[in-house]
């Protein structure tokens, strides 16, 4: 419902609530121990004297405008912030909701950094419930956020079950186990040999990083080199880029990402006309990052078209199979997850930076089972992501505050 109940009194904040300056306190001052110092968007610190001495609501005046916190007891609240401390016998806690509820972060008016006049706020409407209503309001919802606290710490937990959920999928597959019964229903030798028979590991001297890493004998072995065409992207240097050569979109080490590409930023290069041919990626491809961050060390994706007439630069190779009944998701999944220990093992390294150079990248040891696994180990894949996708899209964190907003509404 839109109407409030008759019990129900209209009142201006400013007619209930009265909005305190915060004190300015120096960083330097704010230690690690002490009563909590509290900015715009949270506690900032601790300092050995509070500002205040009880049960504080703290709300954003100065960048994070309107957001409120809930203080159970002594702060210090800063200059970029308001605080209530009185509250005439009223529940803290009820006003803590009314506050959040009432968009104060909409009556910002400044042009450069946000900020919140309290003379606005003081003329916002607000219905006030009777006393012993406000705690029972309060109590309701103190029970319920905690209860949707609860659900929300479960469902965060989802996402990361789902991560090595994902992460065993494409251990079983680049090893063979997501498709042993395809292969006992597809091979020509004696069915009766148990599967530990049929696993080998690399020969290769560069193999200890693989670790316990065991595979089909049916497999083959190369490095990837060996079935590719490895090249490395275009230089960006703008003392090199002519008017006259054609300006193309390119990606960057942060539009590669490990499994997907992210091209919420694509940046443009210009191409001498003879590279053009060389450096467009197709289908199929295979992108590898060249390094920066450990992390990005060796990650990529698998090309589809997605932006016509794109290049790379080169800090990211461009891998190309040349048999093309190879599956690229394949040879990409591997990379990313058997991969990683190999570029960590080989690549440059410094202080939380790491690089591989196309000579490395070209002697990656791969495993090469025969098309036609190839193909359905990545069929496999693809619907057992789908459900994690699915799972994952059901599971995303409710919205608290509509939980508020459904008391001081109706």
């Amino acid at each position: 419902m839109s109407e409030h109940p008759l019990s129900w009194i209209g009142v201006t904040l400013g007619d209930i609530l009265r909005f305190n300056y915060g004190k300015s306190l120096p960083e330097r001052a704010r230690s690690g121990a002490g009563f909590p110092v509290y900015g715009s968007n949270g506690i900032v610190g601790y300092h050995d004297e509070p500002l205040t001495d009880g049960e504080t609501l703290i709300i954003g005046r100065k960048g994070s405008v309107g957001e409120v916190h809930f203080s159970p007891g002594a702060c210090f609240p800063i200059d970029t912030t308001y605080y209530v401390d009185q509250f005439h016998g009223m529940p803290t806690r009820y006003w803590f909701y009314q506050l959040k509820n009432l968009g104060l972060s909409e009556l910002d008016k400044a042009t450069a950094i946000p900020s919140l006049n309290r003379k606005d706020a003081y003329r916002v409407q607000v219905h006030l419930s009777p006393l012993n209503e406000q705690k029972r309001i309060a109590d309701k919802l103190d029970a319920l956020l905690a209860r949707v606290d609860a659900c929300r710490d479960r469902l965060e937990r989802v996402s990361c079950i789902l991560k090595d959920f994902r992460q065993a999928v494409i251990a079983d597959a680049t090893s063979g186990k997501l498709t042993e019964n395809w292969r006992t229903e597809h091979r020509n030798v004696d069915c009766n040999r148990e599967i530990e028979d049929e696993l080998t590991k690399f020969c290769f001297t560069d193999a200890p990083c693989f670790g316990d890493f065991r595979f089909p004998v049916s497999w083959n072995v190369a490095r990837l080199g060996e079935i590719a065409e490895i090249v490395g992207g275009i230089t960006k240097d703008s003392k090199k880029q002519d008017p006259a050569y054609e300006e193309l979109p390119y990606l960057r080490v942060a539009n590669v990402q490990r499994g997907f590409f992210d091209l919420s930023e694509i940046k443009t290069i210009r191409v001498p006309q003879r590279r053009i041919e060389e450096l467009l990626l197709s289908r199929g491809d295979i992108l590898f990052n060249e390094g920066g961050d450990i992390d990005k060390l060796g990650r990529g994706w698998v090309w589809d078209g997605e932006i016509e007439r794109c290049t790379f630069q080169n800090h990211v190779f461009r891998v190309r199979l040349k048999n093309e009944r190879f599956e690229p998701k394949f040879f990409s999944w591997y990379g990313n997850l058997r991969g990683a220990a190999y570029f960590l093992s080989v690549g440059k390294q410094t202080t939380n930076l790491a690089s591989i150079n196309k000579s490395l990248l070209s002697a990656l040891p791969i495993v090469i089972p025969p098309a036609e696994e190839q193909s359905e180990i990545v069929r496999r894949i693809e619907v057992l992501f789908a459900y994690a996708d699915r799972i994952e899209s059901l599971s995303k964190c409710p919205d608290t505050s509509r939980a508020a907003n459904t008391y001081f509404a109706i």
